[in-house]
């Protein structure tokens, strides 16, 4: 399952799992923008570990990706959960 914002939509049962497509610049700081190898924007693919292939058709190849940082240590959260941890500045 995947959730957007209010509705919870089946799909097929995959584990699916984010990968890195490239390398953040180091060091990072806190507050700075985080960037990847000579400057480029961070790359994020979906990867189905039992292929080891990039999704690239179907609901989850078009899925966006919001990143943030959480407080606390985040084992079965739900996602009110989730929204109420974000760290704000």
């Amino acid at each position: 399952k995947w959730i957007c914002e209010k509705e919870i939509h089946p799909m097929e049962t995959r584990n699916l799992q984010l990968k890195f497509m490239n390398n953040p610049s180091l060091p990072v700081f806190t507050s700075a923008r985080i960037e990847g190898d000579e400057g480029q924007a961070i790359r994020v693919g979906l990867v189905d570990p039992a292929t080891g292939q990039i999704v690239s058709s179907g609901e989850a190849s078009s899925a966006k990706l919001q990143v943030f940082v959480v407080e606390g240590d985040f084992d079965n959260w739900t996602a009110e959960d989730i929204r109420n941890n974000i760290v704000r500045e």
